[in-house]
């Protein structure tokens, strides 16, 4: 995949389709009591992600994105062990499955449709938005602390 920087980017140096809320999404821990494999925790005060193992077979991301007391957005989408690498920024080698088409409409690293895009530190889950409150996607500012805990769960 060739990376594509994105035409449209805010004054901070976001990419347009990237919300700001992004920035205060943290990794949050493990919840163990559910199952033996780890289950990572992302979240803010308007979101919640959940990635754990499928049974042996790649990856369940979960996301929830709050919009107001009543209402709320979510999603359940499967990832490979590669995607889940490409996503949190642990690799830049998209295989044949990544989207080039979508890097270059609006401006990424890697992309898979449908599951995600991201651009340096900027990912959002399942794809591109206007970057605006109301999107039903989750943008997560990537840092190393999530690496590290990505890599755990790659990897146990």
């Amino acid at each position: 995949m060739t990376p594509v920087k994105p035409s449209k980017v805010k004054a901070s140096g976001m990419p347009l389709w990237f919300n700001e809320h992004g920035n205060r999404v943290a990794w949050t821990g493990f919840d163990n009591a559910a199952s033996q494999k780890p289950i990572m925790l992302l979240g803010s005060d308007a979101v919640e992600v959940k990635i754990y193992s499928y049974s042996g077979h790649g990856y369940i991301v979960e996301y929830k994105i709050v919009q107001s007391p009543d209402a709320h957005n979510s999603g359940k989408i499967w990832m490979s062990k590669e995607q889940i690498r490409e996503a949190f920024g642990l690799s830049s080698v998209c295989p044949a499955h990544s989207s080039q088409w979508l890097a270059d409409e609006y401006g990424a690293d890697v992309a898979a449709q449908g599951k995600y895009i991201r651009y340096g530190q900027f990912l959002n889950i399942p794809g591109p938005g206007t970057g605006k409150y109301g999107d039903a996607n989750v943008s997560i500012l990537v840092n190393e602390t999530m690496q590290a805990a990505i890599v755990e769960i790659l990897f146990k």
